[in-house]
């Protein structure tokens, strides 16, 4: 009965992560369309000109360090968070978790700012083809973008502690309210435009 019971309990707990799996899965492909609708909205109300070219320009080097960085260490973190949470009180995990989230944001920090200082060389790299007025741009977007990066350190440790609790959905739920935001910020700005528009046109002295 013991025997049982037990094999019960294991395929019961891989029923659930074969499930969690599943869903995490298919809410991480959702917030996948949801950028890819975002990206179109972008060149449909800016078109493909240098504004846009700019601005995914200077997206480049923050989202690849985003991937190379701070991804990986989320990853690296949960085994070790797991063991605090399962060995020491609520107090002593909190305190660890405080001390994790200095470092990260002290390190990711440290990054940026170095890319702030060297940005003149590295925009001239990225925008090797760029005229003048493009690099500008570049420069000034990839100060625009930069907070993503250094965000990043505080949103891969809200993913970590939420994995460590086996809470998985939660974090690919994250990842759908960035683009459906993005895209209501940008509808929202696309009918203000519109309107905009129509007030000049309405009120222009030549109409």
């Amino acid at each position: 009965t013991t025997i049982d019971n037990h094999q019960a309990s294991e395929t019961g707990t891989i029923s659930r992560i074969v499930r969690s799996g599943i869903g995490v899965s298919f809410l991480t492909f959702l917030g996948y369309i949801g950028f890819i609708g975002r990206d179109v909205l972008l060149g449909r109300m800016f078109g493909l000109g240098d504004e846009l070219d700019a601005l995914f320009s200077a997206m480049l080097l923050p989202m690849f360090l985003v991937t190379i960085l701070s991804i990986p260490l989320g990853t690296a973190l949960i085994p070790l968070f797991i063991e605090k949470i399962q060995n020491e009180s609520l107090a002593s995990f909190r305190k660890y978790v405080s001390g994790v989230g200095f470092y990260i944001m002290s390190f990711i920090a440290t990054f940026c700012i170095i890319i702030i200082i060297i940005s003149p060389v590295l925009n001239s790299i990225i925008g090797i083809n760029y005229s003048e007025d493009k690099i500008h741009l570049l420069t000034k977007y990839m100060l625009w973008v930069l907070p993503i990066l250094l965000l990043s350190g505080i949103v891969i440790l809200g993913n970590v502690i939420l994995n460590s609790y086996n809470k998985f959905s939660k974090p690919a739920i994250a990842q759908i309210v960035v683009p459906v935001f993005a895209i209501a910020t940008l509808l929202i700005r696309s009918e203000e435009r519109r309107v905009g528009k129509e007030c000049r046109s309405r009120w222009s002295p030549y109409h």
